[in-house]
């Protein structure tokens, strides 16, 4: 029996029978893991308030037989509370919890300050679009599969205006001009120039940032993460 101090972070949750409750959390030493909870389902049950999706919670935690208990909760937060009421922020939330979920195989503590500061920041914004775009563009890089986008993947010369030629996901970055006569593009220089200022940019300060057609760049976006991390 291993005793574990530790944050997590509730993905999802899925009954088990008529009184217990599995929940899928992602912790900040550990990674994504499922907890079981032994009568959860009860009103009464001290746990059940913080089970749910979007809660953040710091305790310790009971690894024994390979399977992972909760001993005691010292804190809590519901991380959505703040847009509980707003259903367009909801379902952002939801989205992004979603896809955190999807995708998020390994432990990193970066990832989950990363998730706890997105579901906290999401009451700030007024640009669900922006904000949800930026998302991607920050986990994208976080996993490790950020493409080039500054530089000539080839002859790694800085990208401009002038010699942009196209870029490629499927190759993972920008060509330049001499080292690709084909300019079938999946990206345009100006929406490069966008993933990378929102890249730079802080959760709290893309309100205003001008983005062209954000729900195109998130779908494609969100299709390179997909086949990224279906190899």
């Amino acid at each position: 029996m291993i005793f574990i101090k530790d944050e997590a972070i509730v993905l999802r949750k899925s009954e088990v029978g008529d009184k217990d409750l599995s929940i899928t959390v992602y912790t900040k030493t550990l990674g994504k893991e499922n907890i079981y909870v032994k009568g959860a389902q009860i009103i009464k049950h001290p746990f059940l308030p913080v089970l749910q999706p979007f809660n953040w919670f710091k305790g310790v935690l009971i690894r024994y037989k390979e399977k992972l208990y909760i001993k005691e909760i010292d804190k809590s937060y519901n991380l959505a509370y703040n847009y509980t009421k707003d259903l367009d922020k909801l379902k952002t939330a939801i989205w992004i919890l979603e896809t955190f979920d999807k995708y998020t195989l390994f432990p990193d503590k970066n990832m989950f300050t990363f998730l706890k500061k997105t579901l906290y920041f999401l009451s700030k914004t007024n640009n669900l679009e922006n904000y949800k775009l930026s998302f991607v563009i920050k986990y994208i890089y976080l996993y490790g599969i950020f493409p080039m986008i500054s530089k000539c993947i080839k002859c790694e010369i800085d990208i401009n205006s002038s010699n942009f030629a196209k870029f490629s996901f499927k190759k993972r970055g920008s060509i330049c001009k001499k080292c690709s006569k084909d300019k079938k593009t999946d990206l345009t220089y100006n929406q490069i120039l966008d993933i990378n200022k929102l890249l730079k940019k802080d959760l709290k300060e893309i309100d205003k940032i001008n983005i062209k057609n954000p729900e195109s760049l998130i779908n494609k976006l969100t299709k390179y993460l997909e086949s990224e991390t279906s190899l």
